[in-house]
């Protein structure tokens, strides 16, 4: 069964967890951040008498004082980080690419480095390893 457990703020060193479908005392207490699963299910396990790995446990992590709308940001965080990577290694291969397919072309090192956007040593190294080995992903 899915229950929620909604992070409502902090008392002391401990975030509190409120269980809202077991009604309004329904209340645990974690440590950090990501224990508030465990404890939840732990929580509902024995208010309930279910095995915990019967319980489904969604967090829901509500405004932090002055700190509003914390969960959707923090998501949205990790997504922008997430997809900032992506174009990173996006951006490494075709550097390793292009590099390469100029260096080819006897295209100065110096010259591949202004075009590319990175020092003339990684570009010697670039080329190096497009040389002499399998393409390195770094950029």
């Amino acid at each position: 069964m899915k229950y929620t457990a909604h992070v409502t703020g902090r008392e002391g060193r401990w975030w509190v967890v409120e269980i809202p479908a077991l009604g309004e005392a329904a209340q645990t207490q974690a440590r950090r951040l990501t224990e508030v699963e465990a404890e939840a299910r732990d929580y509902i396990g024995v208010a309930l008498d279910l095995a915990p790995s019967a319980v489904d446990i969604e967090v829901v992590i509500g405004d932090i004082g002055r700190a509003h709308d914390v969960q959707r940001r923090s998501e949205r965080i990790r997504a922008a980080r997430a997809e900032a990577s992506r174009l990173e290694q996006e951006a490494q291969r075709e550097t390793q690419l292009l590099a390469g397919e100029l260096a080819a072309e006897k295209i100065p090192v110096r010259d591949i480095a202004t075009l590319v956007g990175t020092t003339f040593q990684r570009v010697g190294q670039l080329v190096s390893g497009a040389v002499d080995g399998p393409p390195s992903v770094a950029g």
